[in-house]
Order: structure tokens, then sequence, then C-alpha cells
């Protein structure tokens, strides 16, 4: 197994189909001018564990073939120009423990189905348009030990986990009503405080 690192070389257009040939354990492609969509071809790679993808003009929806990757624990796609939803596939992963999509204009809820990724340990979501509440189920995700949730448009409690309890406002803020015992931001409302509201 090898490594493939062509990041901050800039090379431009399209993620070449032939790389599924190569036996590869890391593959970094950050910092470039790709574009296109990543190839379904490269999903075959199966030893794959580092997949680096970041800050390039790759586009269209994320392949939800990228969840075929069994050894992957590493996965950045940020800063890209991706739509769409989170794929619900993503809950396929085996041993993921880091997934950073900031920055790639994803839209729709965070599903619920990442809360499958038992070993997760680094969450990066920030930068998007992610709307509606945070999934309570992330209560379960004992593993997880860091998430940048900034700058989307989520409301609503905070799960009740390690990794939300210490997050600081710049992983919290810039959204449009989120809650919970974190400095800076409002506590939740209570069925005291709603019943008077009315």
């Amino acid at each position: 197994m090898g490594l493939l690192d062509l990041s901050s070389n800039y090379p431009t257009g399209k993620i070449p189909n032939e790389l599924n040939n190569l036996d590869l354990s890391k593959l970094l492609i950050s910092n470039n001018h790709l574009s296109g969509n990543i190839p379904i071809e490269i999903s075959s790679i199966d030893e794959l564990e580092t997949l680096d993808l970041a800050t390039n003009n790759l586009s269209s929806f994320i392949r939800k073939q990228l969840a075929n990757f069994p050894k992957i624990w590493n996965l950045n796609l940020s800063h890209n120009k991706f739509t769409g939803n989170i794929p619900i596939e993503f809950r396929q992963f085996k041993i993921l423990q880091s997934l950073d999509l900031s920055g790639i204009f994803l839209d729709g809820t965070i599903p619920t189905t990442l809360t499958r990724l038992r070993y997760l340990e680094t969450l990066n979501i920030s930068h998007n348009n992610l709307s509606g509440f945070i999934p309570s189920s992330f209560d379960q995700m004992f593993s997880l030990t860091s998430v940048d949730t900034s700058y989307n448009q989520l409301e609503g409690p905070l799960p009740n986990v390690r990794a939300f309890n210490n997050a600081t406002i710049n992983m919290l803020g810039n959204n449009n009503a989120l809650c919970g015992n974190v400095s800076a931001l409002k506590p939740c409302p209570t069925s005291r405080s709603k019943s008077h509201d009315r």
C-alpha cells in the first residue's frame, strides 16, 4: 500500500478515473484547482484509509459511493463547491474517525444516520446551509470529542454529549437559534417559560 500526495501542486481538470488502479492507503490532493465530481471508480480502492480532497473546485452532489470504502478513517471534502445533502449512505462507514464537510454549500438537515458512526471522533460541518435540529441521537456518540457546527441555520437544544458540552462559541455560533449550557449560547426554554410565553 502506498501514499500519493499531490497537494498544493495546482493541477487543473478532473480527478483521473485511473487512480483506482493504484494500491493506495492515502490519497492527498488538497489545495489544487481540480473540478468536476469525484469519480465513482476511486471507491474501488479497497485499502484506502485517508482521502483528502479539500480546497479544490469539486462540484455537484457528494457521491454516495464514497461510503463504500471499507477501511477509510479520515475523509476531508472541505472547501469545495458540492451541493445537496449529507448522503445518508455515510452511515455505512465502518471505522471513520474524522469527517470534514465544512464550507461546501450543503443544505438540508443533519441525517440521524450519522449517529451510527460509532468511532467518529471529529466532525466539522461548519460554513454550510444546514437547517433544523441537531439529532438528539447524537447523545449516543460517545467517541465524538470535537464538533464544529458554526455558520449554519441550525436551531434547538445541543445534544448532551462531551463534544458539545466542551465546544466553544466559535464552534457553535452563527446559527439560527441553538440553545444549551454553553458559554454565550442562550439556555433552552423550559416547559414553564414556554407556557408563560403563550
